[in-house]
């Protein structure tokens, strides 16, 4: 059993060195072309902190738009009640 558990454990690090290794390789094949992640990073960033943070007015939209739909619903109902 310890030998079942130490050739995992070392099939978990190998795995996980792997992983790094493609990270490693992803940013370096970046760099190699020319292509700075920092800036693009920076500007979602920027551009997120520009969305205003207002949960309680999207609470109300959602509430108002709730409101219409069972109000459609109500009036297609009645129409279609008042066929039969």
């Amino acid at each position: 059993d310890e030998a079942k558990s130490d050739q995992e454990s070392e099939e978990a690090e190998q795995q996980a060195k792997q992983e790094e290794g493609e990270e490693g390789n992803e940013q370096s094949e970046a760099q190699a072309i020319g292509v700075d992640q920092t800036p693009l990073k920076d500007s979602s960033e920027q551009w997120l902190r520009t969305i205003e943070d207002d949960p309680s007015g999207l609470l109300r939209r959602k509430f108002n738009y709730q409101s219409q739909l069972r109000e459609r619903q109500r009036t297609q109902d009645n129409s279609q009640q008042d066929r039969y």
